[in-house]
Formats: C-alpha cells, structure tokens, sequence
C-alpha cells in the first residue's frame, strides 16, 4: 500500500520528492518492509479464516458427541454381541447330541443285524444240529426194525442238514466260536489199528457200540442236546455285552447333553442378560436424576430429533419414539425392568425344558426299546421247549427198540421234570392276535383212534405242550413195565401202551413246528420293536434340530436385536438434553462426558472435586 503525499500540508514534501523508496516507507512509517507486511490487515481473509474455525470448531465438536454416543452404545450392548460366550454351549450340546443320536443308529443296526442275521443263523444252526442228532438215531431204530422207508427219510434229512449247517450256518458261527461252549466228551478210538477189508454187517446195537463216532453221539445225547442249546446263548451273550457297552455310553451322553444345556442356560442368563439388564439398570438410574419438566419438553421434539439423528446415521427407527416417550414419563420403563428380565428368564427355562424332554425322550426310547432281556429270554426259552420236545421224541423212539443207549428211562423221566419243557408264562396277545388263525395247522392226519382228534390241533399251545408231556409220562412208565428184550418188540406194540406212544409222536409232531411258528413270532414282534424304535428316535432327533434353530433364530431376531434397539433407544436420550441440563446432573453429564464409562457392574458414579474426573463408587 502506497502512502500519498497531500499539497494542502505544510510540512508534506513535494510530489517530486516523493518516491516509494525503502527508505522513504521506513522513515514515514516507522517499519521496515517485512514488519509493515506482518500488521496489514485484508479483511478477506480475516473474514474466511474466522468461518473456516467457526466450521472446524462446530464438526469436532459433533464428532466427539457422534464418538462418545457411539462408544456409549458399544459398552451398553457389550454383553449382548458376546455371541461366542452364547454359541459355544449351544455347540457342545448339538454335537453331544449329535453324538448320542449316531451311538443309538448305530445300536439299532446292530439290533437288526442280530435279529436278522446272527439270532437267525444259530437257530437254523440248532435246528440242523438237532435234525442230524435225531435223524441218526432215527436210522438207528429203523434199522433194527427194518423200516426201509423211515430209514431212507432218516438218512435225506441227515444229508440235507449237515449240508446247510457246513455252507449256511458255519459262516455266522464263526464270528463267536470263542465264546462257544468247550465241553469234552469220551471217544474211543483205536489210535494204532490198520483199516484192512471190512465185512458188511448189520447196525445191530452191539455194532452200534462198537463205532466210536455213533456212540459217542447216542452214549451223550443229553450233553450233545445241550451243547446245541447252548449256541444260541454264545450269540445272545455277545448281543447283551456289545448292547450294556451301548447303554452306557447314552447315558453318559445323556447327561453330558443336559449338563451342556444347563451350562448354555446359565452363560446366557448371568453373563448376557443379567450384565445387560444391569448396564441398563445403571443409565436408568443415573436418567432419573434428571428433573421431569426438562424432559417433558424434550419429548414434544423428539420425532424431529430422531430425524435429525436418523440423518446423520446414527438415528434409531420410528418405531422407538413411543419408548423413548415412556423412558422420559419416568420410572415406568424402569419398573417393568425386571419384569422384562424375568419374562425373557422365563421363556428361556421353558425352551431349555423342551429341548431337555427331546433329548431325554430320544435317549430313553433307545435304551429302553433295545433292553428286551425279558423277550429275549422267552425266545430261548422258546426254542429250548421245541430243542426238547425233539429230545424226547428221540428219547422215546429209542426206547421202542432194544437200542437204548444214552436215553435211559431214568433220563427220559427227567426231561419231564425239567422247567424248559413245562409251559412258561408266555404272553400269546403281544405276539400275535388271540382270534389269529394258525399257519401251521395239523401236520399229521388227524387219528381219533389213538385220540389225536381235530380238537387236539386246535387247543392253545401251552395247553398242546401240557397234554404232550402227561402223554409222554404214560409212555416211559408203559417202557419200564414193558421193556424191549432181545430185539423184540411185540410185546410192546401189542400192548395197550403202543396207541400212547403213537398219539405222543403226532403231538410231537404237530408241537415243534407251532413252537416254530410262536419262536418266529417273537422274533418279528422284537425287530418290528427296533424298526419303530429307530424311526421315532430318527423323528425326535430332527424335531430337538428343528426345535433348537427355530429358538436360536427366535432369540436372535426378537430378543438380542430387540434389546439392541432399546439400548440404543435408552443411550440417545441422554445426547437429546440440553446443555443445562446435564450441567445441572452432574452425575449423568460425567457419564455422558466418559463415553458410557464404567466399572464391572457398578454404576453409581461421581465426580471428583479436585479433578473432576468420573470414577465408581465401590
């Protein structure tokens, strides 16, 4: 800026004289060029650098209030986005029960697998064992009696029964033969003798006798019988262990599943909702502070600061200003705090139980639907009643000739008194209907001579089983006062007596297959029982999965984000007051000031007077 020299001055310069000179500034002025440069004064850009402080100024400052809101609401809900604290519970229950689920499909394949596999192979193993046992003893008396055509049959059935018993049956035992039974029995045999030329002989019973591998048979019958028997419980044994190891292990799931859901439960309530609803308790307490009349008028605007709010970001929905109408009508929200609090606990135990009831309804179908001990026993029992029944028509038949070896009377007498042959307790209507008509219906022709009529094959089976034994009481007793001398057997079979041991062969005849027919029976009602069982179990499982994400889902959307909006709700409240009036709370505004600060659970604050500074109140 140039300084103009003016004529109507006395003492100015002329113009000539007056130059723009260094020298001349500094000596009219006072300051050198670089000091006259630092006092000008451009009103431009004082009035542009005062606007662009005044702005700067402005937008700190509702940065520091977005920043201190934010952090206000991140400490609010910090519980509730502990979602792993949540998640990892709720994991360990579903893979327990998850576990649990595969242990009992994997108990009820083995269930099926031994119904229809192995628990078929030994009994067509005993069947086959007990065909070959009698069926030689049965080529035995027919021989002495000369029966060419019993003896022929006798002999197509020993055939066919050792011949599916090596290629059938063998396969399966196998899998337990160290479990079979070990029973020695004597065998003579002529360890230094040399086979030459052999005579053809008769099969009288001192020939009979004289072969080891025959004797050794008829000379054991009883233990032979019993040892057959006796596959079937190598089976059932391995069944009852693999099934007990099964058992245990559900039970230790089970109460591992419902320990993890407790745990689920109690993480959620103590470290979620009890540390939120605390949180919240904390900014009630320090809102109610506030006098009423402030925030009655802030409640006539707050549609517009939500707006406002809501434009910048940060806002929450329409839908909050009636809450926020009640947080500021005073302790009505803050009442119903824990009423809140216990509903939530309230549907939280009552969906903790439905989850429960799955899991243990799951568990105990499985175990108590596999647990058929009872029918089990009866099955065996079953088969044991028809493996003696054929005892004792063998029994019979071999007293009926000279050849008794291995079924004395005293032993034939005994089977009657054995509780195996004696009718057990059965429950025919769990097996079958009472009208049902049998399958199997007179094997023999009906002879009234003898007394096996057409009642005979129609009485209920323990009945038929009752009557076959008082038959087979009358024939051992007609054996001893009767005995076979010298091969023969007139004197039996022309006596009275004979017509009893001919109606004891057709009840035996006509018993076996209708014990069959009951074994078969059993056996289909137990894997029908599995099957139904597997089914319900693989139905509860989906339902405890469907029950399990339909609650999470529930709990995500209508609970956790519900108590997120009304935290964030009850947190812009306090940035809604006046300035004076949180100078006036001195409490809420040092809270506000904090960002939301506070200690573990403690939220009576104050303010230190010699630093002014917030800190909690222990």
């Amino acid at each position: 800026m140039l300084i103009e020299a003016h004529t109507n001055n006395p003492t100015a310069l002329p113009p000539s004289t007056v130059t723009n000179s260094p020298a001349n500034i500094e000596r009219t002025t006072g300051f050198s060029i670089p000091e006259r440069k630092a006092h000008e004064f451009d009103a431009i850009e004082a009035g542009r650098s005062a606007s662009q402080t005044s702005g700067t100024s402005a937008s700190r400052t509702l940065r520091r209030r977005l920043l201190k809101r934010r952090m206000m609401v991140e400490r609010v809900e910090q519980p509730l986005n502990q979602t792993w604290l949540m998640l990892v519970p709720v994991v360990l229950v579903t893979m327990s029960v998850a576990i649990g689920f595969y242990v009992s499909l994997d108990l009820y394949n083995d269930s099926t697998r031994f119904f229809n596999v192995e628990f078929d192979a030994a009994r067509d193993a005993r069947g086959m064992a007990r065909r070959i046992v009698e069926s030689i003893r049965l080529m035995v008396s027919s021989n002495l009696l000369g029966d060419r055509p019993e003896w022929e049959a006798a002999h197509n059935t020993v055939s066919f029964a050792l011949t599916s018993l090596m290629t059938d049956s063998l396969a399966a035992l196998n899998k337990h033969y160290q479990a079979l039974p070990s029973v020695r029995l004597s065998l003579r045999r002529n360890m230094n003798g040399t086979m030459s030329d052999f005579d053809t002989v008769l099969l009288t019973p001192e020939v009979f006798e004289s072969i080891p591998r025959l004797n050794m048979i008829t000379g054991h019958m009883r233990q032979v019988f019993d040892l057959v028997g006796a596959l079937m419980a190598a089976f059932t044994d391995a069944y009852r262990v693999n099934l007990n190891q099964n058992t245990t292990m559900l039970v230790v799931f089970a109460i591992a599943s419902v320990a993890f859901l407790v745990l689920a439960m109690g993480v959620t309530h103590k470290f979620v909702l009890s540390r939120y609803f605390d949180n919240e308790s904390g900014l009630y307490s320090l809102l109610r502070r506030v006098q009423k009349r402030p925030l009655s008028n802030i409640v006539t605007s707050l549609e517009e600061e939500i707006e406002n709010f809501r434009e910048i970001g940060l806002g929450d929905a329409d839908e909050d200003a009636a809450e926020l109408r009640g947080m500021a009508a005073g302790g009505g929200r803050a009442k119903s705090r824990m009423g809140r609090k216990a509903k939530l606990s309230i549907w939280m135990c009552l969906y903790s139980a439905v989850l429960a009831l799955l899991m243990l309804l799951m568990y105990s179908i499985t175990i108590t639907s596999l647990n058929q001990s009872a029918d089990l026993d009866r099955l065996v029992l079953s088969l044991d009643r028809r493996l003696y029944t054929t005892l004792l028509r063998v029994c019979c038949t071999a007293m009926r000739t000279a050849c008794a070896c291995g079924c004395p009377a005293p032993f034939a007498v005994s089977l009657l008194n054995d509780p195996t042959v004696s009718p057990p307790r059965f429950q025919p209507s769990q097996v079958c209907p009472a009208n049902a008509p049998r399958r199997v219906l007179f094997v023999v022709p009906t002879q009234p001579s003898i007394g096996y009529t057409l009642e005979s094959g129609m009485v209920p089976l323990n009945v038929a089983i009752t009557r076959m034994t008082e038959t087979a009481s009358e024939v051992i007793a007609a054996f001893v006062t009767t005995p076979v001398v010298n091969e023969d057997t007139s004197a039996f079979t022309n006596s009275t007596s004979y017509g009893k041991y001919e109606l004891l062969m057709y009840q035996c005849t006509d018993i076996i297959p209708r014990v069959e027919e009951l074994d078969q029976g059993i056996q289909a009602m137990m894997n029908r029982r599995v099957v139904v069982s597997s089914s319900v179990t693989i139905s509860i499982f989906v339902a405890f999965l469907a029950v399990e994400a339909v609650g999470l889902l529930v709990a995500w959307v209508f609970g956790l984000e519900r108590l997120r909006r009304e935290s964030r709700t009850l947190t812009s409240l306090p940035f809604l007051l006046p300035a004076a009036v949180l100078s006036a709370t001195k409490e809420l505004d040092s809270f506000v000031e904090s960002g939301g600060w506070r200690c573990d659970g403690d939220w009576t604050l104050k303010v230190c007077k010699d630093q002014q500074t917030t800190s909690c109140v222990r």
